[in-house]
């Protein structure tokens, strides 16, 4: 709800809405912000600012969880063996704000973002230091 007010987003109902949508594991925590462009039809810097802060203090602690949330098993019968006993095959994993998934050597990779330099502008969430 701060998030939303501090943004002047009159929609915090459905941006709530798919804020439990993530962290039920349905939506991706990379599409939340094209969520908040498409379907509740923000403007895409108020989008950007609204999935940073979501993505920091809401989906960040939970990282691991959710990471959990959109593992993929599918059943392979083992070979030779005779039996179908299921086979973990494939593992998704799930990129959040500064990271990017790539495929390296057919697995799916999820490393840092490799972001230009930034100008020496001030960071609203570095914290001062007095």
């Amino acid at each position: 709800f701060s998030v939303c007010e501090r943004h002047n987003v009159n929609e915090c109902s459905k941006v709530a809405s798919q804020v439990g949508l993530v962290l039920m594991g349905i939506v991706l925590p990379e599409e939340f912000e094209k969520i908040l462009i498409k379907e509740i039809k923000l403007k895409k810097s108020v989008a950007q600012q609204v999935a940073r802060e979501i993505n920091r203090f809401v989906f960040y602690p939970v990282k691991i969880e959710l990471e959990q949330l959109h593992r993929i098993e599918t059943e392979k019968p083992q070979e030779g063996k005779g039996t179908n006993k299921p086979q973990k095959v494939e593992e998704r994993q799930v990129a959040f704000e500064g990271e990017v998934a790539r495929e390296e050597n057919g697995a799916s990779v999820i490393a840092p973002e490799e972001q230009p330099k930034k100008s020496q502008e001030a960071d609203p969430y570095r914290e001062s230091i007095n």
